[in-house]
């Protein structure tokens, strides 16, 4: 028992609330807490005071490479995908490639942790595992304060409680596109499959996950 959050056993049906309190208690140890809900998985990586890292359904090296590549930043991702990291391993990977491309990581792993606890902040139930861990782990990349994550996060979730066709940031979105011409566009191919989440479709738009959802709220309206 870590305080009063259980340790290696499921706890289901926590509120958010119930969640965001049981953070405040466990940033203080290390360990890694499993988040499940009806569509999502997560692992939150807790260290130094905070989430070091939130690692969801094993997109995490696929999303930091995606955006790597928005700034010009090229890594081996197939090669970091067959060591299959995980967990605190992947502290030593995003590590590496920290030390030689400082900003773009930086920038990087600060959009992570904002469209992976706005999504957490948009879901209302969930099932929980805290496990503890006293390996030591090196972190040379820069980790943010729970309370500077999470002020950041309340201001967009107020915004996005207010759309009427955007939910979520993991949501599919598609363009009807019956004249077949904006998928011979490349900027746009991906808008009408229906088969990428805001997320993507923001990276490659080069704009902020927020402003994308807008404007497909917005296009859904007029629909």
């Amino acid at each position: 028992m870590t305080t009063n959050v259980p340790v290696g056993r499921v706890i289901k049906d926590v509120s958010l609330d119930s969640l965001m309190a049981a953070l405040n208690i466990i940033t203080k140890t290390q360990g890694i807490l499993a988040l499940e809900t009806t569509h999502h998985r997560w692992r939150l990586l807790i260290s130094a005071g905070s989430i070091v890292l939130v690692e969801e359904e094993n997109q995490f090296i696929p999303t930091f490479c995606r955006k790597l590549k928005g700034h010009k930043v090229k890594v081996p991702q197939t090669e970091w995908e067959q060591r299959q990291l995980s967990g605190f391993s992947l502290c030593s990977y995003v590590s590496e490639i920290y030390n030689l491309h400082p900003e773009p990581v930086r920038t990087v792993l600060r959009e992570i942790q904002f469209e992976n606890l706005l999504a957490i902040s948009l879901e209302n139930r969930f099932s929980l595992l805290w496990q503890p861990t006293t390996t030591s782990v090196n972190i040379t990349f820069p980790v943010w304060s729970l309370n500077s994550l999470m002020e950041t996060v309340k201001n967009a979730e107020v915004q996005w409680k207010e759309f009427a066709y955007v939910r979520h940031p993991f949501q599919k979105v598609q363009l009807i596109d019956d004249e077949t011409t904006l998928i011979h566009v490349p900027l746009f191919a991906k808008v009408t499959t229906g088969q990428h989440r805001l997320t993507e479709i923001a990276d490659e738009f080069k704009q902020s996950l927020t402003r994308t959802a807008l404007r497909f709220d917005k296009l859904a309206d007029r629909a």
